[in-house]
């Protein structure tokens, strides 16, 4: 497949000159393979099944461990093949820097897909039944976010139910089930997080809107333009504030109490990033997968930074 898909390098790109990719700077370039390679999303993933299993009062780190390092790799594996799937989908015109970033790792997520697919096998086999089984279905539904099954439609192609089924596939992975196997789902951790994730969705369903109009999908940005969203992306990541204050609360444990506190300091961070995202001239892309993502990566070094001073 990959031999017979090319882009025009030469070509300008729709947003910017093609030649910015070749002046990156080392930093740039790290970024770039971090997060186009989706460690950086795996990492995160990681982050939000330890702390939402931290919430338990039955929580157990072996077990949650290999869960998190199954959710690393499945992640690696999903978002390589849905990539690829949509640029190949995009070509021979890319919409945005991004996607050209993205056609120069295709041979990287070549190798990914298949790499990341067999490390989540790995550690699935070697989890309890007890988890096994409450994977599969939300496993499955994530999947059909990213693969084509209805007149090569993906849930993804459906524009008003996007950024709905991205959050619950987040939300049922990273914190039902991990919270389900150890036999304590606190819905305030719920609630918050539903909420957040839908809020945060939001900015990146605002990234997407040129590469949405080429594919026909009508997502909340397209529907309602780019204040209304940026206000209802705020409005909803309150309503997890709120939550959280409850879930902080309700905490029994110095474990729980880091965990709700982490949750409660990564939403106020995103408020504070996430008007920039919706500006008019959109800022760099990384702004959007590295950065306003990467605040899942400074609530795990917040949470190991409380435990080590706390316990």
């Amino acid at each position: 497949m990959y031999s017979t898909i090319r882009y025009n390098r030469l070509k300008p790109s729709t947003t910017s000159s093609t030649s910015r990719t070749s002046t990156f700077s080392f930093l740039e370039r790290v970024a770039n393979a971090l997060t186009y390679s989706h460690v950086w999303i795996g990492l995160i993933a990681v982050v939000q099944v330890v702390t939402a299993a931290m919430i338990s009062p039955n929580y157990e780190s072996g077990v949650v461990s290999r869960y998190a390092a199954l959710v690393f790799f499945a992640s690696i594996s999903f978002y390589s093949f849905h990539r690829l799937y949509s640029l190949w989908g995009l070509l021979p015109k890319l919409p945005t820097v991004r996607w050209e970033v993205v056609y120069g790792l295709q041979r990287w997520l070549f190798a990914l897909v298949p790499l990341g697919y067999f490390g989540a096998l790995l550690f699935f086999i070697s989890l309890p039944f007890d988890w096994q089984w409450r994977i599969l279905i939300p496993a499955i539904l994530s999947a059909l976010y990213a693969i084509p099954f209805v007149k090569w439609k993906r849930l993804r192609d459906f524009g008003s139910a996007k950024v709905i089924w991205l959050s619950m596939g987040w939300l049922w992975l990273c914190v039902i089930v991990p919270m389900d196997a150890l036999g304590d789902i606190n819905w305030w951790l719920v609630s918050d997080r539903l909420f957040f994730l839908v809020g945060h969705s939001l900015a990146f369903d605002w990234r997407d809107t040129k590469q949405d109009q080429m594919e026909g999908v009508l997502t909340w940005p397209l529907r309602l333009g780019r204040k209304p969203t940026m206000w209802l992306s705020i409005g909803l990541l309150l309503l997890s504030l709120g939550f959280n204050t409850e879930l902080t609360a309700s905490t029994d444990s110095t474990l729980a109490t880091v965990s709700a506190l982490s949750f409660a300091a990564t939403t106020v961070a995103t408020l504070i990033v996430i008007p920039f995202a919706f500006a008019k001239t959109r800022p760099h892309h990384l702004y959007y997968g590295f950065f306003i993502d990467g605040i899942f990566i400074l609530q795990g070094l917040l949470v190991v930074f409380m435990l080590y001073y706390w316990m």
